[in-house]
């Protein structure tokens, strides 16, 4: 029984320690994309992505509410 409560507890550890590298990389860095070396450098691009997908939303809301379309 102690046997897979220890192993539970690793496996938390470890699921943990995923997600905190997924969200903040091998080395971490500001959110300036000038300032990013390494693992951020691909996180930039992708911040960039959702930027321009966010303004080109907002463009289209923003004509349908002129034209008063739902």
């Amino acid at each position: 029984m102690i046997n897979i409560v220890i192993i539970l507890v690793i496996a938390v550890l470890l699921i943990l320690d995923v997600k905190y590298l997924m969200v903040h990389g091998v080395e971490d860095c500001s959110g300036n994309c000038g300032d990013c070396h390494g693992s951020c450098g691909s996180s930039c691009k992708f911040t960039q992505d959702i930027m321009k997908a966010k303004k080109s939303i907002e463009r289209k809301n923003k004509l349908k509410r002129i034209l008063h379309l739902s």
